[in-house]
């Protein structure tokens, strides 16, 4: 870690955080910001390629679909992440709740919501 912080500087947290919300929006869309991209990979085409013989499935990551009133349980370990995805139709809102074990979320956790469409 010290190594890390020595390159990125003292937040490694959001540094971490930010590399693991770029594994979900690395070329999903054009205006993606730089900050949420692998400049070097293209991660969707790259990703598939390295994980299963061909025919090759499309980007590999596991994400979780959401729908009206549902509840995700997910267990992570420190510098973990999840992937959800849900829609909100035109016109429309939505409530999200993240919890942890009904309570609050440790110090140091991120949520991020990122518009794709």
């Amino acid at each position: 870690m010290e190594n890390l912080r020595v390159v990125f500087g003292s937040n490694i947290g959001t540094r971490f955080s930010e590399w693991a919300a770029a594994h979900y929006l690395d070329d999903a869309h054009p205006s993606v910001p730089s900050t949420f991209q692998h400049r070097s990979w293209h991660f969707r085409s790259v990703v598939p390629r390295l994980t299963s013989p061909p025919p090759r499935p499309p980007y590999p990551l596991n994400t979780i679909a959401l729908s009206n009133a549902a509840a995700a349980d997910v267990t992570l370990v420190d510098g973990g992440a999840a992937y959800f995805r849900f829609g909100v139709a035109a016109n429309t809102t939505a409530t999200v709740n993240v919890t942890s074990g009904g309570g609050q979320l440790p110090s140091g956790s991120s949520v991020w919501v990122a518009r794709t469409r």
